[in-house]
């Protein structure tokens, strides 16, 4: 389904191998937050998705949503930010600023995506699900 819907936004996007259910448990376990069904649904088929050409990350693979996660967690100035722990980043807009579930008690309770803005640490809805986000972001009727 994610492939298909993406193919038909933009078809010079490229995809990976499938995500392993064991790999997305690990992350969850790593990072206390129950992945969303809309996000793991997307990482069972492609586990990211990247530009072909360019080979940049438009949604994070597996590995970096870990990576991703720990590191802002653990950052020297975090400080100057209110906490992360809440958020779970998926993908970044290539400015600075990341996309994020909401995760309240260790799991996503809503599908909506937020932007968090790193120049001013402002958290803001851009979406009400993955689907409408990715749709959005990909014609670029979503920006930051």
């Amino acid at each position: 389904m994610w492939i298909h819907f993406i193919k038909e936004i933009d078809s010079e996007l490229g995809f990976n191998e499938p995500a392993t259910m064991e790999s997305i448990q690990i992350v969850e376990q790593q990072l206390k937050a129950i992945i969303p069904q809309s996000l793991r649904s997307l990482l069972l088929e492609t586990d990211g998705v990247h530009h072909s050409e360019f080979y940049y990350d438009i949604f994070w693979p597996v590995e970096r949503i870990l990576k991703e996660n720990q590191n802002i967690r653990n950052e020297d100035d975090v400080e100057y930010y209110d906490s992360f722990d809440h958020l779970l980043f998926f993908s970044d807009a290539g400015n600075g600023d990341l996309f994020a579930f909401l995760v309240s008690n260790g799991k996503v309770e809503s599908d909506e995506v937020i932007v968090w803005k790193h120049e001013n640490d402002s958290r803001e809805r851009i979406s009400s699900s993955l689907e409408e986000f990715v749709k959005g972001w990909l014609e670029g009727t979503i920006g930051v």
